[in-house]
C-alpha cells in the first residue's frame, strides 16, 4: 500500500551464509495534507488596461520592422539607426577564441545588442573602412571563459544602410493584413495588447490565490519529489542547448541552474501537491472525454492530426500527465471561483 515517490534508499550490511539477510528501505511518501477552508482565500487581479501610447509603440514597432534597407551615399558616416554589414576576427591576449569571428554580420548601431562599447566605437566609419575595437566581457556573461576579459576586434565595415521607413497610412495598413485602413490596423493591434493583458492578469490572479493557499498550509516537500523536478528542467535545457553551447560553458552553466532553480522546482512541487489534494477534497476528475478534447485542441494548434498526437502521448507515456494537468487546472479553476477578489493596479 505504499506508494513511493523516489527511489528509495537502501541500507544494508553485506550478507552472510546461513545467516538472515536484513535491510531497511528508507521510502519517501506524499505528506498528508490538512487543507484550510478553499472558499474565501484572497486573490489579487491586476487592472486591464492599454494606452494610446502602446499601441503607437507597437504600431511603430511593425513600421521599423517593415522598412526596406537601403545603401547610404558613399562617404556616409555611420550614426545611430544605421545598419552595418561586418567582417570581424576578435583576439584576447593576442589569440583568436572560439565564437570571435564573423562574415557578413549585421550590427544596427544603438541597440545595445552588441558586447558594452562595441557599437560607439563603430560610430563615424564609412563602408570600406576598418576599425580596431577594444572591449571588456561583461560579468558575468553567458561563457564564463570570456567572462570579464578583454578583447581586441578587428573590424572590417562593408556597408552602411538605413530603414527606408514606410509612410503610416491606409496604404501601410492593407500591406500588414486584411485592413482597409489605419483605423482598423490600430483596432487590432488595441484588441491583440488587452487580450494579452487579460491572459496576464488571470495568471496573476491564479498566483496570487495559489500563494494563499501556500501560506495556510504547512507542507513538508520530499525532497526526492523536488531533485526530479530538477533534474527534468536541467534535461530539457541541456539537449536544447548541447548543440549551440561549448560543453564545458554548457556544464558551469547547468550547474549553476541546479541552485538557481531548485527553490522554483519545490514551488512546482508544493503547487502540485496542493492542487492534487484540492481535487481530491472536491471530488474532481479528469474525464476521458476531456483528455480527448484537449489532444485535439492541441493537434489543432499544431497543425498535426489528432491521431498521431495521440499516438505520441501513448508511446511517449504522456497521456497521464495530460490528465493531471487538466485535474490542476479544475481544481486551480475552482479556488479562483470560490476566491475573494480585490482588484490591484495596471501591471
Amino acid at each position: 500500500g505504499i506508494r513511493p515517490v523516489a527511489e528509495p534508499a537502501i541500507e544494508a550490511q553485506p550478507p552472510r551464509d546461513g545467516e538472515a539477510f536484513h535491510y531497511d528501505a528508507r521510502i519517501e511518501v506524499k505528506p498528508v495534507l490538512s487543507l484550510p477552508p478553499l472558499r474565501g482565500l484572497p486573490g489579487t487581479k491586476p487592472a486591464v488596461e492599454v494606452g494610446v501610447a502602446e499601441v503607437e509603440e507597437h504600431l511603430e514597432t511593425l513600421r521599423q520592422r517593415q522598412a526596406p534597407l537601403v545603401e547610404e551615399p558613399e562617404g556616409t558616416a555611420t550614426a545611430r539607426g544605421h545598419i552595418l554589414q561586418i567582417d570581424f576576427v576578435g583576439r584576447i591576449g593576442g589569440e583568436a577564441f572560439e565564437g570571435g569571428s564573423g562574415q557578413d554580420v549585421q550590427v544596427e548601431i544603438g541597440t545595445g545588442r552588441c558586447i558594452p562599447g562595441f557599437e560607439e566605437q563603430l560610430e563615424g566609419a564609412r563602408a570600406g573602412d576598418d576599425r580596431e575595437v577594444r572591449v571588456r566581457f561583461p560579468e558575468p556573461y553567458g561563457n564564463p571563459e570570456l567572462a570579464g576579459k578583454e578583447a581586441v576586434f578587428q573590424v572590417h565595415v562593408a556597408s552602411v544602410r538605413r530603414r527606408a521607413l514606410p509612410e503610416l497610412d491606409d496604404e501601410f495598413a492593407k500591406d500588414m493584413g486584411d485592413f482597409n485602413t489605419l483605423a482598423e490596423l490600430r483596432a487590432k493591434i488595441q484588441s491583440d495588447l488587452k487580450s494579452s493583458r487579460e491572459r496576464e492578469a488571470d495568471a496573476a490572479l491564479k498566483r496570487s490565490v495559489l500563494d494563499a493557499l501556500l501560506a495556510r498550509t504547512p507542507l513538508d516537500v520530499p525532497p526526492g519529489m523536488v531533485e526530479r523536478r530538477l533534474q527534468r528542467r536541467l534535461s530539457a535545457a541541456h539537449r536544447q542547448l548541447e548543440s549551440s553551447v561549448p560543453h564545458d560553458a554548457l556544464h558551469q552553466q547547468l550547474d549553476r541552474w541546479a541552485v538557481e532553480w531548485r527553490p522554483l522546482a519545490e514551488r512546482e512541487v508544493r503547487e502540485a501537491l496542493l492542487l492534487e489534494a484540492v481535487a481530491a477534497q472536491e471530488g474532481l476528475a479528469a474525464e476521458d472525454g476531456e483528455v480527448e478534447a484537449r489532444i485535439e485542441a492541441l493537434a489543432q494548434e499544431q497543425g498535426v492530426e489528432a491521431s498521431k498526437l495521440r499516438k505520441a502521448y501513448q508511446e511517449a507515456e504522456l497521456l497521464e500527465a495530460l490528465r493531471v494537468q487538466i485535474l490542476d487546472e479544475k481544481a486551480l479553476e475552482l479556488l479562483v471561483r470560490e476566491a475573494r477578489i480585490e482588484g490591484a493596479p495596471a501591471a
